[in-house]
């Protein structure tokens, strides 16, 4: 049996082909928790087991979880270059 939470990561990597990301972005911008979760489209229980596993890249700011908007959207990428099967 596959774990829910194996499925929603399925999931993100099905929405990251319709996340649209503005060129220009400050690549040095942190997002909270809340923001990449709404990207990613994916609960909030969820986001906060991806990063604790590691999955998703995060780092601690005093007592909150952030996100650099550049890592996530590397992170992003690569999830979407996985799942396209190679020629």
């Amino acid at each position: 049996m596959i774990p829910k939470w194996l499925k929603q990561v399925a999931q993100i990597q099905a929405n990251t082909e319709q996340v649209l990301f503005m060129k220009g972005s400050n690549s040095k911008e942190m997002l909270t928790v809340k923001e990449a979760r709404e990207l990613l489209r994916v609960s909030r229980n969820t986001m906060y087991h991806l990063i604790q596993q590691g999955v998703i890249p995060a780092r601690k700011v005093g007592s909150s979880w952030r996100i650099l908007r550049a890592k996530l959207e590397d992170w992003m990428n690569e999830q979407d270059n996985q799942a396209q099967p190679s020629s």
